[in-house]
């Protein structure tokens, strides 16, 4: 699974990176939206992990933007800002999951692994 990371915290980014390595997964880093956006038409990516608040570009912003690109695409929210609004929208706009800062690891696996067996079901169809 090839994954887009996009976080304007470099600190979260690195600790993120470190984390999916240690589990064998690919993934590129952006600490930008935009460039992340453009990045993702390359269409080299299954999963975009983003977080909420970043300048430019919050994680709704980057979600709806995602979808528009592929109304299918994976897109977990991560935020330290969890509100039940927030949350909501995430939903409303086709987010796969919403998860909160401090991030545990073993939950975005677990998210992780899910999409997994979802893509291979979707590929045996």
């Amino acid at each position: 699974m090839n994954i887009l990371l996009l976080d304007d915290d470099l600190d979260s980014l690195e600790s993120l990176s470190v984390a999916l390595d240690s589990k064998g997964y690919l993934r590129r880093e952006f600490s930008d939206p935009e460039t992340a956006v453009e990045a993702y038409r390359s269409g080299e990516f299954d999963v975009v992990i983003t977080d909420f608040r970043m300048p430019r570009m919050n994680g709704i912003e980057v979600l709806r933007t995602i979808r528009g690109i592929d109304p299918e695409a994976y897109v977990i929210i991560i935020t330290a800002y969890a509100d039940t609004e927030n949350a909501i929208a995430a939903v409303n706009y086709g987010a796969y999951a919403f998860l909160c800062k401090p991030l545990d690891i073993k939950s975005l696996l677990h998210t992780l692994h899910r999409i997994e067996s979802k893509m291979k079901i979707e590929k045996g169809k």
